[in-house]
């Protein structure tokens, strides 16, 4: 009996709890780098594509907690909400000037929005009548094919992270919350038996291990061509200000002027060199 009842404070308490903290700590997990690009009133490297998703995915999960009267599922997702449209507003602020960037998001966002509608018109209009099961089935449909494009979604340039070997797109704190998060819900679905919770966030927390994998391969390569190249910059400059290189004297040069110039490029720290080498979108 004393195990039967820790394991429903386990299922019913605990779980859902985790779920809860996890969930937005995935969704926060970004926070601090949109301030950063608020801030400098530019746009960085993270993907800006799965904002309008998050959207569309938290709103149907309220849909979907909200049908099976399930209030952690329903709480878990309003954070998100908030979050995600904020970062939503950021990006197309931000991306203004970058016309295909912008009509792809603006593109995503009209379509998440039209998606949301069409759910909500189904559940509330057409099935008004209908039994709680065949609701539950028509939201969780829903739901399991938004979060699973919410999922793939910082995978969209796989190809391209592949070829220039260059995962800066991805960041590793969202992927990390992406990976305990989705394994942490598909243990709750588990309990409960819920499997359109189970499925989407196994997946996704498949696609957390795949990111991290890709951050753990690629995380030096940006860094080490970014360096090569500033301070390539940096010899190029110091040519044309002496007449020669870190090599050897030019008209101007001698030992005193080659040994300053070599001073200046030993003393450059790290952060000049990806402050100076990181390109501008």
């Amino acid at each position: 009996m004393a195990g039967e009842s820790a394991s429903e404070i386990f299922t019913f308490t605990i779980a859902p709890i985790l779920g809860f903290v996890l969930a937005n700590c995935m969704f926060f997990s970004s926070f601090k780098e949109l301030q950063k690009y608020r801030r400098l009133n530019e746009w960085g490297s993270l993907n800006s594509h799965p904002y309008p998703i998050v959207v569309c995915n938290c709103i149907g999960w309220m849909m979907y907690g909200s049908v099976i009267k399930d209030y952690w599922v329903f709480v878990s997702n309003v954070p998100g909400v908030l979050v995600s449209v904020y970062a939503l507003m950021i990006a197309l602020t931000l991306n203004a000037q970058n016309e295909k960037k912008r009509k792809e998001l603006e593109k995503m966002t009209l379509v998440s929005c039209a998606l949301l509608s069409a759910m909500g018109f189904v559940l509330g209009v057409v099935m008004h009548d209908e039994k709680e099961g065949k609701k539950r089935f028509a939201s969780g449909i829903f739901c399991n094919v938004v979060l699973a494009m919410y999922y793939a979604s910082p995978l969209s340039e796989m190809r391209q992270i592949i070829l220039e070997q260059d995962a800066s797109s991805l960041y590793w704190p969202m992927s990390v919350a992406i990976t305990v998060n989705g394994f942490s819900w598909a243990a709750y679905g588990f309990a409960l038996q819920d499997w359109f919770l189970v499925s989407p966030n196994m997946f996704g927390g498949v696609l957390g291990v795949v990111q991290l994998a890709f951050l753990a391969t690629f995380k030096n390569t940006k860094k080490k061509t970014m360096k090569s190249s500033s301070i390539s910059s940096v010899k190029i400059e110091l040519e044309e200000r002496g007449g020669g290189g870190l090599g050897g004297g030019g008209g101007l040069g001698g030992g005193e002027e080659e040994e300053e110039e070599i001073n200046i490029v030993a003393n450059l720290s790290s952060e000049d060199l990806i402050v100076s080498g990181q390109p501008r979108s």
